[in-house]
C-alpha cells in the first residue's frame, strides 16, 4: 500500500516575514479569495508566568483589555466590535497568550487601530476590575459541576504539581482574592510587549498595504520587555503508580483520567508516537474504543492524547463510566497500553493510521485562523519551516520498527497517575490495588 503516491500536494501560500520599528516581527500570507482576514497576536507570556500567589492574573489582564480603553467605554468597545463583525477571542495558554480574530477583509485597518488602542491605551476601569474578578470566581466554583472540567483541572493539579503548568489559567479564588487592579496593570506593563510578541495575518491582502496599517497602528506600541521569562523546566520524579481521588459524592459517572510522562513539542519521535497515540486512542475505531465500548460496553467514550507542551509532556487518557465499573474501565485501558507496549501496531494498523492521519491534516490547517495557529505553533516551538508541507510525508515515513520502538519506549507501564472524579468514599475500597490513594477536596481546584 503506497498512499503517499495518491496524495494531492497541499499547495502553501508564501510568508512574507516583515519586522515594524518597534521591533515586532509580522507574518503576512495573501491566502483565499474570500474577503476575510485572519489577525493572530502570538505574546510569548504563559498563563504559568505570574507573581506567587496570584494565579490567573493573566486571564483578568485579558479580560479586562476587551472592556474599554481611555477612549471608549465597554459598551462602546464591544458595540464597535460587533459593528465590524469581529470575532474576537483574547487570553492566556500554557506557554503563550493569544489575541485571534476575523473579520470581513475591508475592515483590516479600523481592527488594527482597534487593537492597537486596546494594548496601548486599555482603561484598566476598576468597577469592571472588580465585576471580571467576582465572576471568574463564582465561574470557577460553578464550572466544578461539569464532569469533565472537573477532572482535567484535578489531573492538571496532581500530574502537574506546583508547576506553571499545573495552574489553572483562570486562576484559582483564593489567588484571585489577593489580586486588585493594581497588580494587574503592573503585570501587563511589565510583561506584554511587541518585542516577545509576533503578528500574524492572513487573507485576501496586499503586503505592502498590511505593512504600512501595521506601522500606522501597532507600530506605536512600545512598552513590556525586552525578552520574554522562560518556562522553568519539568523535574519529572518517577514516584511508582498513584491514585487520585477528586472527591464530588453527588457525580453519578466517575470521570477516569490517566497520565504519565510524555514528549515537548518538537520532539524526534513526533511522528511515530502520533501514529501510536491515533492507533490506540486518538479516532474512534482505536483499541482503546473497541476494548472498553464495543466489547464491554463499559463506556461510550474511551482516548488518548500527547499533550505536549514547551519544556515537558504528557500522555493522557481518559473515559468515564459507572461508579461500580471503574475498576474494571482502569484495568481494561491500562490492559490496552500495556499490551501495544509489548507488541506493538499491526502491518495493517500501521497503514490504515498513517492513511487517516494524512487524510485528516489537510481539514486541520483549512481555515486561514487555523492556519495562523499551525505557523504561530512553529516559530513559538522552534520547529523545522516546513512542518506543515512535509507533515504528511513524515507521517508515511514511519515504519514498523519505528512505531515498535515508539511504544516500547514511551508508552508507560509505571509511574502511572490514575484520576478519579467522584465518592471518593466508595471509591477508594476499589481502587487501592493501582497504587497509593491520594483524595482532593474540590476546594483544592476552584
Amino acid at each position: 500500500m503506497k498512499p503517499s503516491s495518491k496524495l494531492l500536494p497541499i499547495r502553501l501560500p508564501a510568508v512574507e516575514k516583515l519586522n515594524l520599528g518597534n521591533g515586532l516581527p509580522v507574518r503576512v500570507m495573501k491566502r483565499g479569495l474570500v474577503p476575510l482576514t485572519s489577525v493572530r497576536l502570538v505574546i510569548r507570556l504563559g498563563s504559568g508566568v505570574c507573581p506567587p500567589g496570584k494565579s490567573g492574573i493573566g486571564g483578568l489582564m485579558w479580560q479586562l483589555l476587551r472592556r474599554g480603553t481611555k477612549h471608549k467605554t465597554a459598551q462602546e468597545l464591544m458595540e464597535l466590535i460587533e459593528t465590524l463583525g469581529v470575532d474576537l477571542e483574547m487570553g492566556a495558554r500554557a506557554d503563550c497568550s493569544v489575541v485571534s480574530a476575523a473579520f470581513p477583509t475591508p475592515f483590516l485597518g479600523d481592527f488594527l487601530a482597534l487593537l492597537t488602542e486596546m494594548l496601548c491605551e486599555p482603561a484598566l476601569n476598576e468597577e469592571e476590575f472588580e465585576r471580571l474578578r467576582k465572576r471568574t470566581m463564582a465561574r470557577l466554583v460553578n464550572d466544578l459541576d461539569d464532569p469533565a472540567t472537573l477532572i482535567s483541572r484535578a489531573w492538571a493539579r496532581g500530574f502537574w504539581g506546583t508547576h506553571p503548568y499545573g495552574f489553572n489559567p483562570s486562576g484559582s479564588c483564593k489567588d484571585l482574592a489577593n489580586i486588585c487592579r493594581q497588580d494587574v496593570e503592573e503585570y501587563y506593563r511589565r510583561q506584554v510587549g511587541p518585542k516577545i510578541s509576533r503578528l500574524y495575518i492572513a487573507g485576501d491582502v496586499s503586503t505592502k498595504e498590511v505593512l504600512a496599517l501595521c506601522e500606522k497602528t501597532l507600530g506605536t506600541w512600545v512598552q513590556g520587555p525586552e525578552t520574554p521569562q522562560q518556562m522553568p523546566p519539568f523535574e519529572w520524579r518517577p514516584q511508582g503508580d498513584g491514585v487520585l481521588l477528586a472527591h464530588k459524592p453527588e457525580q453519578t459517572q466517575v470521570q477516569f483520567r490517566l497520565g504519565a510522562k510524555g514528549i515537548p513539542k518538537g520532539h524526534p519521535a513526533v511522528f511515530p508516537l502520533a501514529v501510536v497515540g491515533t492507533l490506540l486512542g486518538g479516532m474512534f475505531t482505536s483499541r482503546l474504543v473497541n476494548a472498553v465500548r464495543v466489547k464491554r460496553g463499559l463506556s461510550y467514550h474511551a482516548g488518548c492524547y500527547w499533550d505536549q507542551k514547551a519544556v515537558a509532556g504528557a500522555f493522557v487518557a481518559s473515559s468515564f463510566t459507572k461508579p461500580e465499573t471503574a475498576e474494571a474501565l482502569a484495568e481494561v485501558v491500562l490492559s490496552e497500553i500495556e499490551t501495544l507496549q509489548k507488541k506493538g501496531p499491526t502491518p495493517s494498523e500501521l497503514a490504515a493510521v498513517k492513511q487517516y492521519l494524512c487524510g485528516c491534516f489537510p481539514m486541520a490547517i483549512q481555515t486561514n485562523d487555523a492556519f495562523l495557529a499551525s505557523l504561530a505553533d512553529i516559530e513559538l516551538h522552534g520547529l523545522p519551516e516546513n512542518w506543515i508541507g512535509q507533515y504528511r510525508d513524515n507521517v508515511l515515513a514511519v515504519d514498523m520498527k519505528q512505531a515498535r520502538a515508539a511504544a516500547r519506549d514511551y508508552l508507560a507501564t509505571d509511574n502511572r497517575l490514575l484520576v478519579f472524579s467522584g465518592d471518593a468514599d466508595a471509591l477508594a475500597p476499589r481502587l487501592a490495588r493501582f497504587g497509593p490513594i491520594r483524595r482532593m477536596e474540590l476546594s483544592e481546584i476552584s
